[in-house]
């Protein structure tokens, strides 16, 4: 229940705060960023680079986009599903009681059907009966077609999703996401970029921040317009805090300080001239929380966007 109360989160508070009088002493430097780390960082010079171009709509509509589940032990393949309404305790019941038959029992976990009207109306479930599915490399590999709507449940958690129908040959080793397929033009898909972590770039811009932690969840870099991006999330304990930060050139742009930190990125294949979207992996520090939450990087203001039920208008 309490994985289903974060898919349930529909707005996230940005907070953001730079000064153009400390823009100049601020920024930091290739060469300062060698001085501080104290060792040449060679793949400063070679971060993963985004170009402009020319931009063509890809399908005039909203897309859902997500991350794909797999389970090799039931030889399932889903889709989370997110709440159309607030969650309430009295909505959770009625999903747990409108079902059809247990579709799957092991030791540990149990899968219900759900009736298809009740989760069509409880759950957001808009265009998602057939998805493109895509690979690592940002490649559309297949369409999936929708069999269930169901609902887990194991020692620790419990959610609902929709279940699809298996790939020759589907590969349960490697990371996938689906896009719905619905009024999209998937000769116009364009990659998203593809940032790297550089701890020791990280670490430098962190001694230049000031900032301390005790954990740091995940840092990626990337350079679009000769500006080095980065985006830097990490968890300190005194006091509890989750920090995440979007830099340009070392310089504080965006940031979200919250009790949830993204900890993976996932680029997908709808980024337009000036964003580029993600399946962001999220989690509350010392607990079981998890979700996936649509992230798009706002190129030219350096700014983050993230979007309700993972829609996204392209």
């Amino acid at each position: 229940m309490k994985k289903l109360f974060f898919y349930g989160l529909l707005f996230l508070a940005f907070s953001c705060k730079s000064e153009k009088e400390n823009e100049n002493e601020n920024t930091i430097t290739k060469a300062e960023v060698k001085k501080e780390s104290k060792s040449e960082i060679k793949t400063l010079t070679y971060l993963p680079s985004i170009s402009p171009y020319k931009e063509t709509p890809l399908a005039n509509t909203i897309l859902f986009c997500e991350q794909l589940h797999t389970d090799k032990e039931s030889q399932t393949i889903s889709v989370p599903l997110k709440y159309r309404r607030k969650y309430s305790d009295a909505i959770f019941k009625i999903l747990l009681e409108d079902t059809v038959k247990t579709v799957y029992k092991s030791e540990y976990t149990i899968r219900y059907k759900l009736k298809n009207a009740t989760a069509e109306y409880y759950l957001d479930t808009k265009d998602i009966d057939s998805l493109l599915l895509i690979d690592e490399q940002q490649k559309v590999i297949d369409t999936l077609t929708k069999v269930n709507y169901e609902s887990y449940f194991d020692e620790l958690e419990s959610y609902f999703y929709a279940t699809y129908s298996l790939p020759e040959n589907f590969d349960y080793d490697k990371q996938y996401t689906a896009i719905s397929l619905k009024g999209i033009k998937p000769y116009l898909l364009r990659k998203s970029i593809s940032p790297i972590a550089n701890l020791q770039l990280t670490k430098a811009l962190m001694k230049r921040n000031n900032w301390e932690s005790n954990y740091i969840h995940s840092n990626y870099h990337f350079t679009y317009k000769k500006d080095t991006i980065s985006l830097i999330a990490f968890y300190t304990n005194k006091p509890m805090k989750e920090s995440q930060y979007l830099l340009k050139n070392g310089i504080v742009k965006d940031s979200i300080i919250n009790d949830f930190a993204i900890f993976n990125l996932t680029p997908i294949p709808i980024a337009t001239s000036t964003e580029h979207t993600f399946i962001a992996e999220c989690i509350v520090a010392e607990s079981d929380f998890y979700w996936t939450s649509l992230l798009s990087i706002d190129l030219e203001d350096t700014k983050f966007m993230f979007y309700e039920n993972n829609r996204i208008e392209r």
